[in-house]
């Protein structure tokens, strides 16, 4: 999970909104605080995006849970991630995400749910 971890981070942080798209399944869904639920890869390519455009930067991921049974697996992190300003200041936020796995034929971890708050 540290690698899929590292895999999201790199295309968060090459932001290419585009190249979320395989990291998830195709029926996935992303439930946002107060939001309602983003479902498929052209509607969380747009979720992400938006993300990008609100100049969200640098995130972090830190897995505080983790568990595995057969096709499926989930992880609890903390995350972290910096709001720039377009006065120049920079603000961090935090809270917690849960994303659960599905295992895919080829082996690849792709993400069917995920779910986050701010503290």
């Amino acid at each position: 999970m540290e690698a899929e971890n590292v895999r999201w981070l790199t295309v968060y942080n090459s932001r290419n909104a585009q190249a979320f798209a395989p990291l998830y399944t195709p029926d996935a869904v992303i439930v946002p605080q107060g939001g309602p639920p983003i479902k498929g890869h052209t509607a969380i390519v747009q979720f992400w995006f938006g993300m990008f455009k609100n100049e969200f930067r640098d995130p972090k991921l830190e897995i505080i849970d983790l568990h595995k049974e057969g096709k499926i697996a989930y992880q609890t992190c903390r995350w972290t991630v910096s709001k720039f300003n377009e006065n120049g200041s920079v603000k961090h936020i935090s809270g917690n995400t849960l994303r659960v796995f599905e295992r895919q034929r080829d082996g690849r971890w792709l993400i069917k749910v995920q779910m986050s708050n701010t503290d």
